[in-house]
């Protein structure tokens, strides 16, 4: 946490973007949720996510 910390002063002081997603491209992080409690919830799931209509 100290080290993150020294990393993000020095950004700050030198007025460099402070992007932790060290080179992906995309705003989504992490793994995929694979499981949904019900049908309903994935299709709400998907829906907000973009990927059907």
């Amino acid at each position: 946490m100290a080290n993150q910390l020294k990393v993000w002063v020095k950004k700050v002081r030198n007025a460099e973007p402070l992007d932790w997603r060290k080179g992906s491209s995309s705003p989504m992080k992490g793994r995929t949720r694979t499981s949904f409690s019900s049908i309903k919830e994935e299709r709400d799931y998907l829906i907000a996510q973009g990927w059907t209509t």
